[in-house]
């Protein structure tokens, strides 16, 4: 009969502990995993864990604000540099010396993903400028180039 007993609870018992031990990890809400940057062209405002490559775009209004050339610094003599990007490839420059003088261009802009090159061909015939992007994060992007003269110059800009 004490054997029975111990049967008895033993039936009892093991299925309330099988179910006391179940997995309750279907109940917990799952993270989202997604780019988690408001800046990036691929932001998931649902995201709560960075997992996923965040891609940013040159499309919009950029201002220089550091500008070497050849180790002297190239803002002293601007007012402001600017540059706006289209969606349709195409950008506008401008840059206003202290003299009140405008320098304008206007042209066709693509980026090579693979090389980080951006290629600006100015619609005045002038050369093509290949700059090299070495930053990009939506809110500030760097690049630098070295001219067909052979002289190099190094810039940084700020989306306004």
């Amino acid at each position: 009969m004490k054997t029975l007993k111990k049967y008895f609870v033993l039936l009892l018992f093991v299925p309330l502990l099988i179910t006391s031990c179940s997995d309750d990890s279907e109940d917990e809400p799952q993270p989202v995993i997604g780019c988690t940057d408001p800046n990036a062209v691929n932001y998931n405002p649902n995201a709560d864990q960075q997992g996923e490559e965040c891609l940013y775009t040159l499309v919009g209004d950029w201002t220089c604000y550091y500008y070497n050339y050849e180790g002297q610094d190239v803002l002293s003599a601007y007012s402001y540099i600017d540059i706006h990007f289209y969606d349709d490839s195409s950008y506008y420059f401008e840059a206003e010396l202290n003299d009140g003088s405008l320098v304008q261009s206007t042209g066709v802009g693509s980026l090579n993903d693979a090389t980080d090159t951006l290629t600006l061909i100015p619609d005045n015939g002038s050369a093509n400028e290949n700059w090299n992007m070495t930053y990009l994060d939506g809110e500030y992007v760097f690049m630098n180039m070295t001219d067909a003269s052979g002289f190099f110059h190094d810039t940084e800009w700020i989306r306004y």
